[in-house]
């Protein structure tokens, strides 16, 4: 593996593009966590609202800044039948996997909440790909609450 050197103005023009297909699909956002940097900051978490879904996004300079981490949290983890429920989700990340999509299920280490984690690319020709994720995020959310996103999970 060769090393790429940090192209700042680069990143900082991804940054830069994050912020505008937020503002140009109409969606809301707001910092939660910025770690600074001297020049600019390196990290920026945010979250917005995506159809009535909060989805957090991390974008983070020195790790891969041509994509950004979407999180919608799904719901809370049902108290009953939990092994039966991480097997599906299991089989759904596998599944998810053979199929080309880089969605992962799992659960929030400060509240084991279910959440869906997907990386979406920052690069012109992405815009469309980004805002339909995004998107997609939040129709899953809608789904887990319905009760309708796992086969055979209903809440």
């Amino acid at each position: 593996m060769s090393y790429v050197p940090f192209d700042a103005d680069k990143a900082v023009d991804m940054r830069n593009r994050l912020l505008q297909w937020l503002e140009d699909a109409g969606i809301a956002w707001a910092p939660v966590d910025i770690a600074l940097c001297i020049e600019l900051p390196s990290a920026l978490v945010a979250e917005c609202t995506v159809q009535h879904t909060s989805v957090l996004l991390q974008h983070d300079l020195d790790e891969g800044f041509a994509h950004v981490r979407a999180t919608a949290v799904l719901g809370d983890l049902p108290p009953e039948g939990d092994e039966a429920l991480m097997l599906r989700m299991l089989k759904a990340n596998f599944l998810a996997a053979l199929r080309g999509h880089d969605q992962v299920l799992g659960l929030r280490d400060t509240d084991d909440a279910v959440c869906v984690t997907q990386a979406l690319a920052l690069h012109e020709s992405a815009r469309d790909a980004f805002r339909l994720g995004l998107f997609h995020l939040a129709s899953l959310s809608t789904r887990w609450c319905d009760g309708t996103y796992l086969a055979g999970h209903h809440r």
